[in-house]
């Protein structure tokens, strides 16, 4: 390994081949097999970030990515095929963190960022799905819920705990009080 690897090491199996990822400190990406061997060669790399990169596997390699935001609020989407591409979203610049989720049910994958007291989803177009206010600074990075087969997100401040549904509102009962994440 050239760079000392960073992050979480994650594995995914694609048409009866193992895949297993390994985020370097450089930024690069090293796909290997099981053996260890290289995989994949990706020419093109991830920004390197405090945030961590999601994967996201789809039917064949094209159509899986690696997902990550740099602190100037830059999603970067490298597919496993080594094409790349990058949105900015440059208002979430320094947020608390960021989730791709399907924030809204459409089965499709959007962006929530938690920045000072907001909760915003936007669609990949920037489109905003939902804004949520609380009464504190978020003090954690939001994380996805699902209950009653609905995704609903949940982010916390120095005083209460949140859970937001789909429709940008809270989820009956919220906010608690408490101060740690879920």
């Amino acid at each position: 390994v050239a760079a000392p690897v960073t992050g979480t090491i994650q594995h995914f199996a694609l048409r009866g081949k193992d895949y297993i990822v390994l985020p370097l400190q450089n930024g690069k990406v090293k796909i290997v097999q099981r053996s260890g061997e290289d995989r994949l060669t990706l020419e093109q790399q991830l920004p390197g970030s405090k945030y961590p990169y999601v994967l996201k596997v789809g039917s064949d390699l094209s159509k899986s990515f690696l997902i990550q935001i740099d602190t100037l609020g830059t999603m970067s989407q490298l597919s496993l095929n080594s094409d790349k591409k990058e949105i900015a979203f440059d208002e979430f610049n320094d947020a608390q963190g960021y989730l791709f989720m399907d924030a809204n049910g459409d089965n499709a994958n959007d962006i929530v960022f938690a920045k000072g007291n907001k909760v915003v989803a936007l669609n990949m177009d920037k489109e905003y799905l939902f804004q949520f206010e609380t009464v504190g600074q978020i003090t954690s990075a939001p994380q996805r819920f699902s209950m009653s087969s609905s995704n609903m997100t949940g982010v916390s401040t120095a005083g209460e705990i949140y859970l937001i549904k789909r429709d940008g509102t809270a989820y009956e009962g919220f906010p608690l009080l408490g101060s740690t994440p879920f």
